[in-house]
């Protein structure tokens, strides 16, 4: 988690470098790339957003189950009292050094599958990862080496954008 953080950090850190470009065109399109992911960048940047990350998919989660809208079990344990079941984020994960630590001692000791947790790891590195591929994508649009940015085509220029209001990509259009 934190290479990712620290890749994400360090791509961030050449967009703002690049201030010396004299394409005005490649900087607006890198601009518009980043606008894209820019809130999940900053999600991203910002300390103990991870485990904030699993605490909000944990209550999320929890309440889906609760409403009948989730199937999956938060744990596969048969403890009644399992704080993931409860909701909760397990003493072990949250005092843990470093959360992926932690999550991975409480996988080994705990009598369950702690699959609210892994969901919750899932869609932090499935976010984490497209933000470092736009941020990458962004970066090669402001050193001329993209001319444009290769997830828009020129049919796709007035059309939706290819992310809905939560930065979740939108499924592809049938025809």
């Amino acid at each position: 988690m934190q290479a990712l953080r620290r890749e994400i950090n360090d791509l961030a850190q050449e967009i703002r470098e690049q201030r010396e470009v004299e394409d005005g065109e490649s900087i607006q399109a890198a601009m518009d790339i980043i606008s894209d992911v820019a809130d999940d960048m900053t999600r991203l940047q910002e300390e103990q957003a991870y485990q904030q990350q699993l605490i909000e998919t944990l209550k999320t989660e929890k309440d889906r189950l609760d409403a009948g809208v989730r199937d999956d079990p938060l744990c596969t344990c048969s403890d009644p009292y399992c704080a993931l079941k409860r909701g909760t984020l397990p003493a072990p994960v949250r005092m843990a050094d470093q959360i992926d630590d932690g999550i991975t001692d409480y996988k080994t000791d705990h009598m369950g599958d702690p699959r609210v947790l892994l969901d919750a790891r899932t869609q932090w590195l499935e976010k984490g990862h497209r933000v470092r591929e736009r941020l990458q994508t962004a970066v090669l649009v402001i050193r001329g080496e993209l001319d444009h940015d290769p997830q828009v085509s020129e049919a796709d220029v007035s059309a939706e954008p290819a992310y809905d209001d939560d930065g979740d990509e939108k499924p592809a259009a049938s025809s």
